[in-house]
């Protein structure tokens, strides 16, 4: 048995690759792992997928702070503001705002002039599939109630559980297809049994959420294979 839950996180880690041809039966050249993603719904202990069709290609602007993606997503397009008019429209300070409008323009979402602002590009969603994951050694129900908050921002959701500690849930096996949350478990000797493959949702319910979701697996990509070649 596993002698805590960030060990069990780790080795799931290394299983991720497994995991993902498991589900989406298919090998995937790019994939993000994000660790303790937090959202308005709780931190994810893992949040895995893969990205959109030709991504790699298109990849070739610096990444912005995951947190201000709800503020670039409430600009109009082509429409034309002050710095005056952007903080006061987001509650927020001078400086602030002038951070904002700097980033998002290093990233060509922005053509800043003399005193005007104009969102030029609407932000693109980058990832194809997102899977979150909440590990628990054996309190199946906990990761349960968890697991389903997360199906807001992600497109299925699973509960990761020690091997030795698996069978109370599943003999509790419905409730799970009840709610639609995957259900599997990892032992210490590397062996991932999926015992359940939630059905995939049609969208996420929270915009915000996959948009900061999106802009963070833009960053692993940015760190992991663009900045590795």
């Amino acid at each position: 048995m596993f002698k805590s839950e960030k060990s069990l996180v780790n080795l799931f880690q290394r299983k991720s690759k497994y995991f993902l041809k498991k589900i989406l039966n298919k090998d995937s050249k790019y994939f993000f792992t994000l660790h303790e993603f937090d959202s308005n719904h709780g931190i994810a202990d893992i949040v895995i997928g893969t990205y959109c069709p030709y991504f790699a290609n298109r990849a070739n602007r610096p990444y912005i702070n995951s947190n201000w993606i709800v503020y670039l997503n409430n600009l109009s397009l082509h429409q034309s503001f002050t710095i005056d008019e952007y903080l006061n429209k987001f509650n927020i300070s001078k400086t602030t705002a002038y951070k904002h409008i700097q980033e998002f323009a290093d990233a060509g979402f922005i053509k800043t002039t003399t005193e005007n602002y104009k969102l030029i590009k609407e932000y693109k969603t980058v990832v194809n599939n997102a899977i979150s994951i909440e590990a628990k050694l054996k309190n199946w129900q906990k990761a349960l109630e968890q697991a389903r908050r997360y199906q807001r921002f992600s497109l299925q959701s699973f509960v990761l559980l020690d091997n030795h500690f698996v069978s109370p849930s599943l003999k509790n096996i419905e409730t799970f297809k009840k709610y639609n949350v995957g259900l599997m478990s990892l032992s210490t000797d590397e062996l991932l049994e999926i015992h359940f493959i939630p059905k995939i949702n049609k969208s996420p319910q929270d915009c915000h959420m996959n948009f900061k979701l999106n802009e963070e697996a833009y960053k692993y990509f940015i760190n992991n294979y663009l900045e590795s070649t």
